[in-house]
C-alpha cells in the first residue's frame, strides 16, 4: 500500500514549560518528534492530553490565550512551543505566536471546550468552522452575492445618513427655529425628505436580503441537522434533534444554533436555564451529540482530504457498544481526510482503533505514543502494541458472530470488510515470524507463495500455493475499502468472503 504523504503536521520539536511539559524536544521524543498519517496518544488523566490538543487548537485559530493559560506552574521560565506544519517551522515565544504564523483552519479539534460549549448549542463562532462550510456549492455563489449586495447597501445607507446629518446641521445654523419649528420645516423639504427615503429604501433593501440569506442558512443548517442525526443515531436511536432557532450576534452573521431534543419521543428544548437538563441526558448522550455534530461539520468542511483532525478522548461513560460505534465512525473518517491526532486516556480503546484502522493504513503509517509522568512533569514514550492475539480473538469472533446472526448496519460492514485482510496478515507474522520484516504486507507472502515454487528459501509457504487464488480474491475484493467509507457493501457478498478468509486462515 503507498504511503500517504503528510503535508499538514509533520512535527513536533519543542515543548517547554508548558502544562506539565518541562523540556521536551524532538531529540527525546519517539520518531523524534515526526507526525504520520494516524498519530495514536495514550495518556491517563491529568497529564496532558487536552494540553497537546490545545497546541493544534491555537495553531488552527492564531487564539494564543489557549497556549498561555496553560503555561506551568512548576517552573519559571519561558514558554515554548514548536511544530512544523507544511514544513515551516510555528513557533510560540515571548507569548505569542511568530508573527507571520499561518493560519492553519484546516485542522480540527474535538476536545473537552469543544463538548462544553456543543451539548445545549451548536456555537459556530469557531474559526475552524464557517457558515460556507454547510451551504449547497451551488448556493455559495448567491449567497456570497447576498452579502456583497447587502453590504453596498450598507455603506449607501451609511452614507445617506451622513448626508442627512450634514443637512440638518447647515439648516440649523442658517435657520434660527426651535425645535418644533425646525423638524415641521424638515417636513416640507422635498430634499431632505429625499434623503429619508433613500434610507428607509436601502433599509428594507437590506432586510430583503436578511431574509434571503436567513433562508440559506436555515436550509444548510437543517442539513447540518440532518447529518448530525444520521450519526447520532448510529450512537443512540433515543435522541433526534428536532427544531432550531438561529442566533445571530450581529445581521447575517449566524452564531448560534439552539436546538430541541426528543428523547424516546418526548420533546425537549435545552439550554443553560432548563435546570433539568442534566438529568433528561447521561453524560454518554451529551459526549455522543457533541462528537456527532464535530463529525458533521467536518464532513461539511471543503476539501475534506486536506483536513487535519484532533480529537481529545472522545467519549465519557460510552458502553462497549457505543465505544464500537466511536471506532467505526473515526476510522471511516480516517478514510477521508490527510492526518488523524487522538489522544485517549483508554489504552484498550486505543489498540482497538490501531488494530480497526489498519484496514485502510499500513503499520508504518501509525505512530503509538504515550505520555509518561515522571516525577512532576511528563514526557512522551513509545507505546508498544503487544496484544496481536488479542486482535485475533477479537476479529475471529466479531466474524463469526456476523456469520452466525448477520449484519445490516453499513458501517458495521464495513468494519469487517476491513478487517479481513489484516487478520491474515497478522496470522501470517505468529507462522512465519523469520519472514517477517517492516513493510511486510498481505501482497508480500502472497509473493513468497509463488516464489516456493522455485526458490528452496520460501519452500515452507509451498503448502499455500492453493489458497493462491482465494488470497487473491480477498485482496481485490477489500481493496476498494481500504480508502473510503463510501463503498455500498452487499452483505451476501461479504458473507462469501468472510467465509473464504477464514478458510485460508484455518490452512495458514
Amino acid at each position: 500500500m503507498e504511503c500517504k504523504r503528510i503535508d499538514i503536521i509533520n512535527k513536533i520539536f519543542k515543548i517547554k514549560n508548558y502544562a506539565r511539559f518541562n523540556n521536551v524536544n524532538s531529540t527525546n521524543m519517539p520518531d523524534k518528534g515526526i507526525m504520520k498519517r494516524v498519530n495514536l496518544i495514550y495518556a491517563p488523566n491529568g497529564t496532558g492530553k487536552t494540553s497537546l490538543s490545545l497546541i493544534f487548537q491555537s495553531l488552527s485559530t492564531k487564539n494564543e490565550k489557549l497556549i498561555l493559560k496553560k503555561k506551568s506552574v512548576l517552573v519559571e521560565g519561558e514558554l515554548e512551543v514548536g511544530a512544523i506544519l507544511d514544513d515551516k517551522a510555528e513557533e510560540f515565544k515571548r507569548n505569542q505566536w511568530t508573527d507571520n504564523l499561518h493560519l492553519h483552519k484546516e485542522i480540527k479539534v474535538f476536545n473537552s471546550y469543544f463538548l462544553n460549549d456543543n451539548v445545549y448549542t451548536f456555537n459556530l463562532n469557531d474559526k475552524n468552522f464557517s457558515t460556507r462550510d454547510f451551504l449547497l456549492k451551488k448556493d455559495l455563489p448567491k449567497y456570497e452575492k447576498m452579502l456583497f449586495d447587502k453590504d453596498n447597501l450598507m455603506k449607501k445607507e451609511l452614507k445617506q445618513r451622513r448626508s442627512k446629518h450634514n443637512f440638518r446641521s447647515r439648516m440649523r445654523k442658517r435657520y434660527q427655529l426651535n425645535d418644533k419649528a425646525f423638524e415641521e420645516m424638515l417636513l416640507k423639504n422635498k430634499e431632505y425628505q429625499r434623503k429619508l427615503a433613500n434610507i428607509k429604501k436601502f433599509e428594507e433593501g437590506q432586510q430583503d436580503f436578511d431574509q434571503q440569506i436567513g433562508l440559506l442558512i436555515r436550509q444548510a443548517m437543517a442539513r447540518f441537522i440532518k447529518k448530525t442525526n444520521d450519526i447520532l443515531h448510529q450512537f443512540t436511536k433515543n435522541i433526534t434533534i428536532s427544531d432550531l432557532k438561529l442566533v445571530y450576534k450581529a445581521k447575517s452573521k449566524l452564531n448560534q444554533v439552539v436546538f430541541s431534543v426528543s428523547v424516546l419521543g418526548v420533546k425537549k428544548t435545552l439550554d443553560r436555564e432548563n435546570v433539568g437538563f442534566d438529568y433528561t441526558l447521561s453524560d454518554g448522550d451529551k459526549s455522543a451529540l457533541a462528537l456527532s455534530s464535530f463529525l458533521a461539520r467536518v464532513s461539511f468542511s471543503e476539501d475534506l482530504e486536506k483536513q487535519v483532525i484532533v480529537i481529545d478522548d472522545p467519549f465519557t461513560s460510552f458502553d462497549s457498544g457505543r465505544k464500537l460505534m466511536t471506532i467505526e465512525a473515526i476510522t471511516n473518517l480516517t478514510a477521508n481526510v490527510q492526518q488523524i491526532i487522538l489522544l485517549t486516556h483508554d489504552k484498550n480503546f486505543l489498540f482497538e482503533f490501531a488494530d480497526n484502522v489498519k484496514g485502510i493504513v499500513t503499520a508504518s503509517e501509525i505512530n503509538l505514543w504515550q505520555l509518561v509522568p515522571s516525577g512532576k512533569f511528563v514526557t512522551f514514550r513509545q507505546l508498544y502494541h503487544s496484544d496481536t492475539e488479542g486482535l485475533i480473538e477479537r476479529t475471529l469472533k466479531k466474524l463469526q458472530i456476523f456469520l452466525s446472526e448477520g449484519e445490516s448496519n453499513p458501517d458495521r460492514l464495513l468494519s469487517i470488510a476491513r478487517s479481513l485482510r489484516p487478520l491474515l496478515e497478522e496470522i501470517f507474522r505468529i507462522k512465519y515470524p523469520e519472514f517477517y520484516e517492516d513493510n511486510t504486507w498481505l501482497s508480500t507472502y502472497l509473493d513468497y507463495i509463488r516464489k516456493s515454487e522455485n526458490d528452496p528459501h520460501y519452500r515452507r509457504f509451498a503448502k499455500l500455493l492453493p489458497e493462491k487464488d482465494l488470497i487473491i480474491a480477498v485482496m481485490d475484493y477489500t481493496k476498494k475499502f481500504n480508502h473510503s467509507s463510501s463503498s455500498v457493501i452487499d452483505s451476501v457478498e461479504l458473507e462469501g468472503f468472510v467465509k473464504r478468509t477464514l478458510e485460508v486462515f484455518d490452512n495458514i
